[in-house]
C-alpha cells in the first residue's frame, strides 16, 4: 500500500531558522514517482481563507520506497498565531501528484518559539 510521511525533530522554529526534516515513501504500483514538498501558511476562522506558498521542492523519488533528508530556512514572516477570530497556520506538506497522495505536518514560527495568541 502506498503511503507518504513527513518526520520533523522539532515542531517550533524562529524566523530564519532551519527547518530539518525527513521524507518517507512507499509508492509500490506507481511509475511515476514525482514528489513536490510545500511550505506554506493558510488562515483560518471567519471571513475569507487565505494562503501563500513560501517554497515548492520536487523530485525525483528514482526508487518506489525511500528516505530522503531536507532543509528549508524559515521564513521571517509571517508569523504563526491563534486568535478569536482568525489564526495563521504554517505547514509542510508532501504530495505525490501521480496518486494525489499527502501528508502534511503543522510547525509553528514564531520569534519566540512560543505560540502568539491573541
Amino acid at each position: 500500500m502506498s503511503h507518504l510521511s513527513i518526520l520533523l525533530e522539532k515542531k517550533q522554529f524562529r524566523p530564519n531558522e532551519s527547518i530539518e526534516f525527513s521524507i518517507e515513501w512507499n509508492l509500490s504500483n506507481v511509475t511515476d514517482q514525482n514528489l513536490e514538498i510545500h511550505l506554506f501558511w493558510h488562515t483560518v476562522g471567519r471571513g475569507t481563507e487565505d494562503l501563500g506558498v513560501y517554497e515548492t521542492i520536487a523530485f525525483n523519488a528514482q526508487s518506489s520506497s525511500g528516505k530522503k533528508s531536507f532543509r528549508i530556512k524559515a521564513p521571517a514572516h509571517p508569523y504563526s498565531f491563534s486568535g478569536k477570530l482568525v489564526s495563521l497556520i504554517w505547514k509542510i506538506e508532501v504530495v505525490s501528484p501521480a496518486t494525489k497522495l499527502s501528508a502534511s505536518e503543522v510547525i509553528q514560527i514564531t520569534p519566540s518559539e512560543s505560540p502568539i495568541v491573541l
